[in-house]
């Protein structure tokens, strides 16, 4: 699944401090997920940009 994300606003550190396993995350000002497509397509995209819907 793809999400067509905002301007980023900020970042957040999610993890455990115990374990050492932080790391950030981007927080963005609006989020809006892309519809699934059908299981016989694939979306071609290159350096983040749609090119073409292949179906099978």
């Amino acid at each position: 699944m793809r999400a067509c994300v905002g301007t980023a606003i900020g970042s957040y550190t999610v993890g455990s401090y115990a374990n050492d396993d932080q790391y950030s995350v981007t927080v963005f000002d609006a989020v809006q997920w892309q519809k699934a497509q059908n299981p016989r397509a694939i979306d071609v995209y290159i350096d983040n940009t749609f090119q073409q819907r292949v179906r099978y």
